[in-house]
C-alpha cells in the first residue's frame, strides 16, 4: 500500500527516541488513519493522518511558510512536537 511505504519512510526520519504508531482507515473514512507520537519524555500527541505524496518541494514549503514560524531548516517532526506540547 502506497501509505504504508510513506508512513515507514516518514518514521525513519524521526529523531532518536521518539515513536510513531499508526492506523490506516479504509476508503470510507474521513481521514487516511490516526496516529499517536510518543516524545522522549513520554509524552503523547494523537492526531489525524491526511497521507499525501507531494510531488513538487515548493508546494510543501508555501504550506509550511503559511502555518509556521519556525525557521526553514528546523526539523518538520520537531516543529510539529514543539507545536503539539504547546497546544
Amino acid at each position: 500500500m502506497k501509505e504504508e511505504k510513506l508512513l515507514s519512510e516518514a518514521i525513519e526520519q524521526l529523531p532518536k527516541n521518539f515513536l510513531l504508531q499508526y492506523e490506516t482507515n479504509g476508503i470510507e473514512y474521513m481521514h487516511d488513519g490516526l496516529a499517536r507520537l510518543m516524545g522522549p519524555a513520554g509524552e503523547v500527541t494523537t492526531f489525524v493522518l491526511e497521507v499525501k505524496h507531494i510531488h513538487r518541494k515548493e508546494s510543501l514549503v508555501a504550506v509550511r511558510e503559511k502555518f509556521s514560524n519556525f525557521p526553514s531548516d528546523f526539523p518538520i517532526f520537531l516543529e510539529w512536537y514543539c507545536l503539539a506540547i504547546e497546544g
